[in-house]
């Protein structure tokens, strides 16, 4: 009888001892996952927690909604959610600023590394510098003009507008992880220098033009 209550008395320490090998094996992974593991006298159960990013690499956003807003005259009062161009413009009393807002994914167990604004300017005018900006409040994008227009805030990205047709870009990375945070009221683009004694304009195609691949996108990237 002793010589069983001895070897039973060997099997738990075996097994006691295979347990706490396993701990320390797993204490000294480096993987990227979060693993813990412990041992207890009652059970000795080992368990994990990992937190993975569901959409890692770049990812395309092009739904959106978008529209110009014109100070000039009876445009003023009028909204252009339907025009298959947006744009911006610097001029006396004729200045323009646009509006877009995309749907904003947020993929589980993400972060996001970087975000690029691509638009097809289809009028450039060379001389410009384009600022992109947070929208200070909410708007409507099928009934908001020039005079319910929303105020811009934070600092904005930047970019040159270019000298024939093509694609812009503004690197709009800060501005996307404060929409993540929250409010997001989308972005207001902008003549840097408005109400110029030069007029200039710079016209981009908007979500409603009839060719899907020269539509805005917004390019996020996660990790």
């Amino acid at each position: 009888m002793a010589s069983r209550r001895w070897l039973g008395a060997a099997r738990h320490a075996v097994s006691f001892g295979v347990v706490a090998a396993l701990t320390a094996v797993l204490a000294q992974s480096t993987t990227t996952a979060s693993f813990t593991a412990s041992t207890a006298a009652g059970g000795n159960a080992v368990g994990a927690a990992a937190q993975f990013c569901s959409s890692p690499g770049p990812m395309a956003v092009t739904t959106a909604v978008d529209t110009t807003l014109y100070q000039a005259g009876a445009n003023a009062s009028s909204n252009y959610s339907a025009n298959v161009q947006i744009g911006v413009s610097s001029g006396n009393n004729n200045n323009a600023r646009t509006l877009i807002k995309f749907a904003l994914p947020r993929p589980s167990g993400c972060v996001l590394t970087s975000a690029t604004l691509s638009l097809r300017a289809s009028a450039p005018t060379a001389g410009a510098r384009i600022e992109v900006h947070l929208a200070a409040a909410a708007w409507d994008v099928t009934t908001v003009t020039w005079n319910t227009r929303p105020g811009f805030t934070g600092t904005p990205a930047t970019s040159d507008s270019l000298t024939a047709v093509g694609v812009q870009t503004w690197n709009v990375t800060d501005l996307v992880k404060a929409l993540l945070v929250g409010p997001d009221n989308g972005f207001v683009i902008k003549d840097s220098v408005e109400s110029a004694t030069t007029g200039r304009s710079n016209l981009y195609d908007s979500m409603d033009v009839t060719t899907p691949s020269y539509r805005p996108v917004l390019t996020l990237t996660w990790d």
